[in-house]
């Protein structure tokens, strides 16, 4: 049992971000300024996404919205804001596999 407990736990955020369900998937979404970064895990473990994957994000930020397009780059999916991002900030995140929706996720992050 305890076994099972400290597996259940490998989908923590390890790069203070949020980690939520992506369809098959769970994403880690990191914003820091104006970098958007997208950690894609699949069965509780890290993975580099496939070039075929792709994300698309809907930054709510101080009431106002932009889209940052995330395209793949070593172990993550990696997209820049327009502006930098700070405070409260909401996303609602679709993955895509092959330009083919695979998930969508909402997350609310504490950008410092």
């Amino acid at each position: 049992l305890f076994a099972f407990a400290v597996s259940a736990q490998a989908d923590e955020a390890k790069h203070g971000g949020q980690v939520k369900k992506i369809g098959s998937y769970e994403g880690e979404l990191v914003v820091k300024g104006s970098d958007v970064h997208l950690y894609v895990i699949k069965d509780h473990k890290p993975m580099n996404p496939a070039a075929s994957m792709s994300a698309n994000v809907r930054l709510f930020v101080n009431n106002a919205e932009s889209t940052v397009e995330l395209k793949p780059q070593g172990d993550k999916l990696v997209g820049k804001a327009a502006s930098p991002a700070t405070g409260n900030v909401r996303a609602m995140t679709t993955l895509a596999d092959g330009g083919k929706e695979v998930g969508k996720a909402q997350y609310s992050l504490n950008v410092k």
